[in-house]
This record gives C-alpha cells, sequence and structure tokens, in this order.
C-alpha cells in the first residue's frame, strides 16, 4: 500500500519526520536530498530511533550503537541476526512524498 506523507516543501527543516501509518510509526529522514524511511524502534532494545544518526548507507542507533544498512535493514554489528523495517519513499512530479508499506 501506498500513502502520502506531505508536500516536499512541508517536510520540517530538521531533516525529520514520524508519522503513523497503518499502526506502524515511522521516521522519515531527509540526508543530502534523500529521502529514507524505517521503523521508529531499533529491533534491538525497541529505543525509538527518531534520533539516530544517518552516515552514509547507515542508520546508528542513539541508544546502544546498533548499526543498520539503510537499504536493507540488515543489522551490521557483530553475531546479530536482525532486520530494522525499511520502506521505500517516492517523491511524485507534484513534488508529493508517498511511502510504501
Amino acid at each position: 500500500m501506498i500513502f502520502k506523507v506531505c508536500a516536499k516543501k512541508d517536510f520540517p527543516k530538521s531533516g525529520r519526520l514520524v508519522c503513523e501509518i497503518e499502526g506502524e510509526s515511522i521516521v522519515i529522514a531527509c540526508e543530502k536530498s534523500k529521502f529514507f524511511a524505517f521503523e521508529n524502534k531499533c529491533p534491538h532494545v525497541k529505543a525509538p530511533l527518531r534520533e539516530a544518526i544517518l552516515y552514509k548507507n547507515e542508520i546508528i542507533c542513539v541508544w546502544h550503537g546498533w548499526i543498520f544498512n539503510l537499504k536493507n535493514g540488515k543489522c551490521l554489528n557483530e553475531k546479530a541476526d536482525c532486520l530494522l523495517k525499511i520502506y521505500k519513499v517516492t517523491l511524485d512530479k507534484n513534488d508529493d512524498l508517498w511511502i510504501e508499506i
């Protein structure tokens, strides 16, 4: 399913937006004019990820430093076997932001 989130011009200047879609808390982040979306809880201990650090192609949880691949959600920490939900974000011709869950 695809949901309209907001117009690009209305996206927060902070570069982060947390929204609830179909019962899921999702972080939408903008880094260097690219949009990314991921679940708002670290699979490690369910810490919120709204303040997570985006670095290159990774998401770093600020609570315990767990690192996830931004493209597939795979945990990059040694001996960790968990996934972070990643969502597809698109920008249409009208500059509206859409998320697919």
